[in-house]
């Protein structure tokens, strides 16, 4: 499955907006933390340790796979 994922600085529960999940985080966009905070927190939220940046590792907004698919 693919998700387009918006990144916001900040605290709270991701959301669902516009069809797109909205995923805050305190970390710092330096060395990938803000990165590995949102893939942490797309691991609890399907409960998949597969999840995946595909497009967007320095933009705030993001395509990321989760899940199981041979074929990517």
């Amino acid at each position: 499955m693919l998700l387009t994922v918006k990144v916001k600085s900040g605290d709270g529960e991701p959301i669902i907006k516009d069809n797109m999940l909205i995923i805050f985080t305190n970390e710092e966009r330096i060395n990938g933390r803000a990165n590995a905070d949102v893939i942490y927190q797309i691991r609890r939220l399907y409960k998949t340790e597969n999840v995946s940046i595909i497009k967007g590792k320095t933009s705030s907004r993001k395509v990321i796979f989760v899940g199981e698919d041979k074929h990517l």
